[in-house]
């Protein structure tokens, strides 16, 4: 009897009671970071920014492919139809393709925007290509500026010859009216000055009516002659600031593109070498900045004591 009580008694001791058994709960080192399990969002946490931040990126990406669509449609209305021996037309058409560029900056950032995250296989050789579309749009500014310089050239000469054309009609036209003057007869003189009996500045005599139309005949022709000097300062002032402004935009135009093209190496790699080439990667903008330096003759500086 003494036995059986005291296995009775170790028996109570081992099982456990339910109420008083406790679970804790499972902590997130519990579940390793690889596992496929679900892990619950900390309290902290917004569930929604992983999924806010993809679509995001689709968005700006397929905004950033429909830009450079209407950029290509903008582009064939400018061109076409193409006259490229016509200077008036190669710097209509210099303009119009500057004024173009903002557009296609703003679709390459769009469609670069995140590099490699959430990109599909379709999207690497667009990529690629715009890649080296952005490069390609680099080296049409560039030479757009030295084309510039010629048509504006060409086209100042063009204007002075329209001009000059028309001062020499008229001036032709005031010699033909003072040649017919001087050859005039005394009863047409005397014809001529009763006409203008009206006006109170008119004169008296045959002779003084002919000096008096002669005197407005020089005077015509020297207004013709300062009209048509006002008229090339004018033109030459405009030209040369529409040209600058061309010129200036061209320029940086130009090293926004090639900028575009340093910064998109990861695209011209593909999508295989982004992990092979993770750690040998160094910045773009770092390489320019340096191979700039070089060509202004300054050479990289050397720490004079080593860090050990």
């Amino acid at each position: 009897m003494a036995v059986s009580s005291r296995l009775d008694d170790l028996d109570q001791s081992i099982s456990p009671d339910p109420g008083n058994v406790h679970f804790s709960p499972l902590s997130d080192q519990s579940i390793p970071p690889d596992s496929g399990a679900f892990q619950a969002p900390l309290p902290g946490e917004d569930v929604t920014q992983h999924i806010t931040m993809g679509h995001l990126l689709r968005l700006a990406r397929v905004v950033g492919y429909g830009l450079l669509l209407m950029s290509f449609i903008d582009f064939l209305y400018v061109l076409i139809p193409a006259d490229f021996m016509d200077p008036v037309w190669e710097y209509q058409f210099a303009s119009d393709l500057v004024k173009l560029v903002p557009v296609p900056l703003l679709a390459l950032v769009l469609a670069f925007w995140g590099d490699y995250v959430e990109r599909h296989d379709v999207e690497w050789p667009i990529l690629r290509f715009l890649s080296w579309l952005s490069l390609l749009f680099s080296i049409t500014l560039f030479l757009l500026m030295p084309l510039t310089v010629a048509n504006t050239l060409r086209i100042h000469q063009f204007n002075n010859e329209q001009i000059n054309t028309q001062v020499n009609q008229q001036q032709q036209q005031i010699d033909a009216a003072r040649t017919q003057l001087e050859q005039a007869t005394p009863q047409q003189l005397q014809s001529l000055a009763s006409r203008n009996q009206n006006n109170s500045n008119a004169a008296a005599s045959p002779d003084d009516a002919r000096a008096q139309i002669l005197d407005n005949l020089q005077q015509a022709k020297e207004e013709t002659t300062a009209q048509a000097d006002q008229a090339r300062a004018n033109v030459k002032q405009n030209l040369i600031k529409n040209s600058l402004k061309l010129v200036a935009e061209s320029c940086l135009g130009s090293f926004l593109f090639l900028y575009a093209w340093l910064v998109s190496r990861w695209a011209r790699r593909g999508k295989g070498t982004l992990k092979a080439h993770s750690r040998d990667q160094s910045n773009p903008a770092t390489v320019f900045g340096r191979w700039v330096g070089r060509m202004m003759g300054r050479k990289p500086k050397r720490m004079k004591h080593r860090i050990r």
